[in-house]
């Protein structure tokens, strides 16, 4: 099964954070955005089991497109810190 935390582009993403992260020379704005990855990492853990075939197909959209959204803001919002530290 095809898994979001599986997927190459996801892999690199998460990647690319932490590497941008480890050259963050003050250690409480390091701290924030490790935070901001591990919810990122959260929200996708979230995704995934809310599609996973153990549901017996009991999906809830509300719920999964909640993460989805919640995940493309600390996806911008991280990208955004890093790009001002």
């Amino acid at each position: 099964m095809l898994t979001l935390n599986n997927s190459q582009d996801y892999i690199n993403e998460i990647n690319i954070f932490e590497s941008q992260i480890s050259r963050i020379p003050i250690a409480s704005n390091k701290q924030s955005a490790q935070i901001m990855l591990q919810e990122i990492k959260n929200q996708v853990s979230s995704i995934n089991e809310g599609h996973a075939s153990n549901n017996d197909g009991n999906i809830d959209p509300h719920t999964l497109r909640d993460n989805v959204v919640k995940l493309q803001k600390l996806r911008y919002d991280l990208t955004v810190f890093l790009k001002g530290t």
